[in-house]
């Protein structure tokens, strides 16, 4: 009997120690999404950047953060259930009727601004690849020949920009992306992004004043190049651009603007010829 109290007390004592107490909640409407059909069920995405609403009318409403309607996707009445994957790409719609769970798969197509940014191809190329890449990620690096390969494959169809997205945990691919764009400012940003890759594992500030020097760039022009705010500022917008395309890590490539997900030599042909037929039945 003194057990039983003793763990009364205790379990007493556990809920007055880990219970919340709040003086008071403040609320507020944040946004209001108007529908002209009745919400079923909703599931809102990583960062809140999605919100999935599953009507009546057999339709799934995309709305963005802000509370505007973007999309409407037909997907049946048979529904009545919706989750959001680990990526905003996929959703999970379950239907307790037909005792069924579907996986649909979004293609997303984001406007990624290239204005500004070193690329490579023509200018007016009817396929233009954005790279979202990091000078000190292994993968980025193994990429790099791809790349080469899929523009030597498409001199004429391709254009390849260039984006910075250099990760937290990597110690110095913040000072390496702004490097590169201190290299552009003399005409060497190609040779110093390849150099850069070449010495990916081994990237300092003793090595980068190799890379400098093997570059035969201008130190004392660099240098001014390394430390003016324009430069650190593109690395920052190229990195904002990034996220709002929901990239999550490096290497990450765009093709005219749909996330390509298996990055293969492949891959690249199948994307490439996908929009390059696209763009001859709009000419037809």
């Amino acid at each position: 009997m003194k057990y039983k109290i003793l763990m009364l007390v205790i379990t007493i004592s556990v809920f007055a120690v880990v219970s919340p107490s709040f003086a008071e909640v403040e609320w507020s409407v944040q946004s209001r999404l108007q529908m002209d059909t009745t919400p079923i069920d909703i599931a809102v995405s990583l960062y809140d950047k999605w919100i999935f609403v599953l009507n009546d009318k057999g339709e799934i409403l995309c709305f963005s953060k802000d509370g505007s309607l973007k999309e409407k996707i037909q997907v049946g009445n048979q529904f009545n259930q919706i989750r959001v994957g680990p990526r905003d790409n996929l959703l999970f719609l379950g239907s307790s009727k037909n005792k069924t769970v579907e996986i649909i798969e979004l293609d997303f197509t984001y406007k990624i601004s290239t204005a500004g940014s070193p690329f490579k191809g023509p200018s007016n190329a009817p396929v233009v690849l954005v790279l979202f890449t990091d000078f000190e990620c292994p993968y980025c690096a193994q990429l790099v020949p791809v790349l080469d390969q899929v523009l030597k494959k498409y001199p004429k169809e391709v254009k390849l920009v260039f984006k910075n997205f250099p990760l937290q945990s990597h110690r110095y691919a913040m000072n390496a992306a702004i490097a590169a764009l201190a290299a552009e400012s003399q005409g060497k940003f190609w040779e110093f992004h390849d150099l850069l890759f070449k010495n990916y594992n081994q990237l300092n500030d003793k090595k980068l004043e190799e890379i400098i020097k093997m570059a035969g760039l201008n130190k004392q022009e660099f240098d001014k190049k390394m430390h003016d705010p324009q430069t650190i500022q593109k690395v920052k917008k190229d990195t904002i651009e990034g996220i709002n395309a929901d990239v999550r890590g490096t290497p990450s490539v765009f093709i005219n603007g749909k996330l390509l997900k298996n990055l293969s030599m492949t891959e690249f042909i199948k994307a490439i010829d996908k929009e390059l037929k696209k763009v001859q039945k709009g000419s037809n």
